[in-house]
């Protein structure tokens, strides 16, 4: 059996991981794997392709005659070939203007024979296809959760972790970075001075958000964004709790790595969250407002600079005032945080690991 993985754009970390774990599944069962990075001048073919039909396609492969896997587009040959998508927008390049000019064709598309599977990040992302392009479209719509980074796959003792609370985030304001930081400076000087507070994000940004020297705030440890996803992977393997209260994202793939790392969880109650966080592991926060409604993605949204600057009209206290509460149970209750991370890696072992989502891709290729 013969397979050709196909990138289209820039590789992501998710991306990167999916190559190297289906590189060894290739070397585990006997099939040849090529894979095809994106040249040039496929680049330009496929935002050619884009501008004019509003939907990001590959056109015509020669030597068609076997599976393909394709991150982030379609395909327009005659052979099988399975389609990796984060979410429906991602088939029209993330333009909004693009899926309502060209939505009925991607679904023709979509439901060609052709495509075999769509797979996509979590059970949300699954439904929004299928919101967006019908139940034919959901029916071969698969969840394979993106890989954690194989640093953050420690199991360190919850006892021994040097961070309290870990926060990742380039973009410190829609994710709520403010907040975090606020109610946990509070709690720090009322109640648990030895607390620690880890945060990964752009520095520059957050200064200017909190008006103030990030010195100025004690227990808090700062570090620039930009970091490798193995370095992240050891933080997070270090901290006993991830803080993402973020109000963009559909998914996090820090939070998976959180899972894989042994973390208790805040994250907010939307989109894929719940999948990845329980009352066993972690804490699920309302939060006022959010790129998700429902089982859809607020397109405008998607852009990060429209998002933001709507974001810092509004007050977001009833999410700090979570923030401050959750952080005083956790570091009261030590107990009950350690079983929370415990469970955590439990969660991960049992429905994120290396190798349920190798036996995962295995019956796609198979089916």
């Amino acid at each position: 059996m013969r397979i050709t993985e196909i990138f289209t754009g820039r590789m992501r970390p998710r991306h990167r991981r999916f190559r190297e774990r289906l590189e060894e599944l290739s070397n585990q069962s006997g099939f040849d794997l090529d894979v095809k990075p994106p040249g040039l001048k496929e680049r330009i073919c496929i935002n050619g392709r884009l501008m004019i039909d509003g939907i990001r396609d590959v056109g015509r492969l020669e030597d068609e005659n076997h599976l393909k896997i394709i991150h982030q587009a379609l395909y327009s040959g005659n052979a099988p070939y399975i389609a990796e998508f984060d979410l429906p927008l991602g088939v029209h390049g993330y333009r909004p203007d693009a899926h309502r000019r060209s939505y009925k064709l991607a679904r023709k598309k979509l439901e060609d024979a052709n495509l075999q599977h769509i797979v996509t990040f979590s059970d949300w992302a699954r439904r929004c296809f299928g919101l967006f392009f019908g139940k034919e479209v959901y029916e071969k719509t698969f969840t394979l959760y993106p890989l954690a980074s194989k640093t953050a796959d420690i199991s360190t003792a919850p006892c021994e972790r040097f961070y309290d609370f870990v926060f990742v985030a380039t973009q410190f304001s829609i994710k709520c970075g403010p907040q975090v930081v606020r109610s946990f400076s509070r709690v720090s000087r009322s109640r648990m001075k030895e607390a620690r507070l880890c945060i990964v994000t752009n520095l520059r940004e957050a200064s200017r958000c909190l008006q103030r020297c990030l010195d100025d705030f004690p227990n808090v440890y700062w570090f620039e964004a930009g970091m490798s996803s193995e370095e992240v992977g050891r933080l997070l393997a270090n901290s006993s709790c991830l803080v993402h209260p973020s109000l963009s994202d559909s998914f996090g793939v820090v939070v998976i790595e959180a899972l894989a790392a042994g973390c208790a969880i805040i994250a907010p109650r939307y989109g894929s969250f719940p999948e990845l966080v329980s009352p066993g592991n972690g804490y699920l926060i309302d939060v006022p407002t959010s790129a998700i409604v429902g089982d859809s993605y607020i397109t405008e949204y998607g852009a990060p600079g429209y998002h933001k600057s709507l974001i810092d009209t509004l007050n977001l206290h009833t999410v700090e005032e979570q923030l401050e509460s959750l952080f005083i149970d956790i570091l009261d209750s030590e107990k009950q945080t350690r079983e929370m991370m415990l469970e955590s890696r439990r969660q991960y072992e049992q429905s994120f690991s290396h190798e349920i989502w190798g036996s995962r891709m295995k019956s796609l290729i198979k089916a």
